[in-house]
């Protein structure tokens, strides 16, 4: 089977919506949610068409920010309507290659300003992860739960100081204690464990001293770990 166009990687509406709502709450203009994830498709795309042979089938996810996910299939309606040739917003610019939360400065409109604001709230992760309810800020809880506003999910996040959750159900429970219908609720959306892990530190070399951050993967299944990246500083 040969590879579908670039063009064609799905686009998650939902998640983009999260994007955005996140932005909004951050005093962020919203609108760049869409630009991101257009540009993180165009560079999976990139990626796609040049590592992949005509005989082979090419699957992605792309993952604008922060948990936001797309499919593993492709379409010719990618769910929101854009024209990448014509866009003259998005015309010249270099496919996104997500890195880091820095990386967002490559997408037209973003600032370091914005970037400052959102690194408290965003990561980039190599896989799709759903957002861990015990530790995710209310910022990010208001964004991945549609129809809560900020003061609910700070009511939440206070809530979870005195309980811990165990499971998806007990985040169910306090997401329909702080005033969200179930229908809003997406399960697969939320988990109560982390799987990646920041490990921050600070190595001598020979006269210089680097902050170094490494991303590091604990299996749930194994319970094996191992380093997906490691970014030095001066």
């Amino acid at each position: 089977m040969s590879s579908p166009a670039p063009g064609l990687l799905q686009l998650n509406v939902e998640q983009i919506a999260a994007f955005q709502r996140l932005l909004a709450e951050l005093g962020v203009n919203g609108q760049l949610a869409q630009s991101t994830a257009v540009q993180v498709r165009k560079g999976l795309g990139y990626s796609a068409t040049r590592f992949q042979s005509q005989t082979t089938t090419v699957g992605g996810s792309p993952t604008p920010v922060g948990g936001a996910s797309g499919g593993t299939t492709f379409t010719n309606k990618p769910g929101i309507e854009d024209d990448d040739d014509n866009d003259d917003d998005n015309a010249g610019v270099a496919p996104l290659q997500m890195t880091s939360v820095d990386s967002l400065l490559d997408v037209p409109g973003f600032t370091p300003d914005m970037i400052a604001r959102l690194r408290p709230f965003v990561t980039y992760l190599p896989t799709n992860t759903a957002v861990n309810m015990n530790t995710a800020p209310a910022e990010v809880v208001a964004a991945v739960v549609p129809g809560m506003t900020l003061s609910n999910a700070q009511a939440f996040v206070a809530r979870r100081e005195t309980v811990f959750f165990h499971n998806v159900g007990d985040v169910q429970l306090a997401l329909q204690g702080a005033g969200v219908t179930q229908l809003a609720i997406d399960p697969s959306l939320f988990d109560v464990t982390t799987s990646y892990f920041f490990i921050h530190g600070r190595v001598d070399h020979e006269r210089a001293e680097v902050d170094r951050t490494t991303l590091v993967y604990r299996d749930p299944l194994t319970h094996t770990t191992r380093i997906v990246r490691v970014q030095d500083q001066l």
